[in-house]
């Protein structure tokens, strides 16, 4: 370990992503904080994946930035169940509270409820495109990931760029709204802007959105949020982008397995 680790910091690296515990005996727990330790005296960082919940560990060792120990999107390849959206309202409530989660969103093959089928190939989410740029504010991992072909992404340059744009760390976090599992709404402060996101469930619903947290500034508000027919094609969202001065609220409509994300840049 020691020897592989330096070797990865002489190559110009400043980390690992290391997967398949896929247990969480004494064996297992001893290696992985072993790891943390040798990783930490060579400067690089840790995401572990496939592995148990790790609470609180990160305190000792800072260089684990985040962790896995979720069902997250991979399981649209192969379970009947997906990940359907309570499933991912409900993880903010639960799984994300004791740890910074690397759940992977972003996907960009979108399905209905009915139109999701498990696909190993091409796999898509059970929510809709708003859901998952939703998951960016709402999702808490100081690494961040995209789940999707490199290809899909660019296919969708509005998208990217817009996820591109979302820091992974945080000043300020305030929960605007929610009921577990149903619906989430969080906004996050980094430097002088705010990030909004929401999650919705399979319930459609409109929702207001108290900005009260702002300051006095004017901001630029750009908005990916769910588009008329995103129950039906769960693809479907629209672009927002205006310029707000003040904190009069805005509604906004999530569809089934729906969401929002908003950056709030100040000018």
């Amino acid at each position: 370990m020691d020897e592989l680790f330096r070797w990865v910091r002489d190559l110009g690296a400043v980390g690992l992503k290391i997967d398949f515990f896929d247990r969480n005996d004494q064996p297992v727990m001893q290696t992985m904080e072993q790891m943390l330790a040798t990783a930490a005296k060579y400067e690089l960082l840790i995401d572990f994946h496939g592995c148990p919940t790790l609470a609180g560990l990160e305190r000792t060792y800072p260089n684990l930035v985040t962790y896995e120990s979720v069902k997250g999107n991979e399981f649209v390849k192969w379970d009947k169940e997906g990940e359907p959206p309570y499933h991912n309202v409900g993880l903010a409530f639960t799984r994300n509270v004791v740890g910074p989660m690397d759940y992977t969103p972003g996907a960009m093959r979108n399905a209905t409820q009915k139109g999701f089928s498990p696909n190993f190939e091409s796999p898509m989410s059970k929510s809709t495109r708003a859901h998952q740029v939703g998951m960016y504010p709402v999702y808490f991992s100081p690494l961040q990931m995209l789940c999707d072909a490199p290809t899909t992404y660019e296919k969708e340059p509005q998208v990217l760029d817009f996820i591109a744009q979302m820091p992974t760390t945080w000043d300020e976090t305030v929960v605007l709204a929610g009921q577990y599992p149903d619906y989430l709404v969080v906004a996050r402060k980094k430097g002088d802007n705010w990030y909004v996101g929401g999650l919705n469930n399979q319930e459609e619903r409109s929702i207001s959105i108290d900005f009260g947290f702002l300051d006095d500034a004017t901001y630029q508000l750009r908005m990916i949020s769910d588009g008329l027919n995103a129950n039906r094609d769960a693809e479907d969202y629209q672009y927002t982008a205006v310029v707000k001065n003040d904190r009069t609220p805005v509604e906004i409509n999530m569809k089934i397995g729906g969401g929002f994300s908003i950056i709030l840049e100040k000018i």
